[in-house]
């Protein structure tokens, strides 16, 4: 077998993957919003494309989800983006390419993600 830095070795990344993170109004896929999502795209285990979406979300931004990510109401709405636009983006970046989707909290983000487009 070939060690992990071996020219001839073949990763599981090596066609290269997609890092998915959300950053959302609470922990409930059922009720709550997706704020901020970010796709990056690596190849050969270096990052290639970068793409962020801040949404103009429908429900208030709890003051707690706000201490986590930063975001407050009036920035989700002045410099937010429609969310079925972006839930629609989102989803395309994710399924066109066939790539893996790795994620720290993947149960989490992919059923966020879910909820929010059936929502729309």
């Amino acid at each position: 077998m070939s060690s992990p830095s071996s020219p001839s070795s073949t990763w599981w990344h090596s066609p290269g993957f997609l890092a998915f993170d959300t950053e959302t109004t609470g922990v409930d896929p059922e009720g709550d919003r997706i704020v901020t999502a970010a796709i990056v795209h690596f190849e050969a285990g270096e990052p290639t494309d970068t793409h962020e979406w801040l949404l103009k979300v429908d429900v208030p931004i709890p003051a707690g989800s706000t201490e986590v990510h930063g975001i407050t109401d009036e920035m989700s709405q002045t410099r937010g983006i429609d969310q079925r636009q972006a839930l629609t983006e989102i989803h395309r970046q994710l399924t066109a390419s066939g790539l893996p989707i790795v994620a720290f909290n993947a149960p989490f983000d992919i059923a966020m993600l879910n909820a929010n487009l059936i929502r729309q």
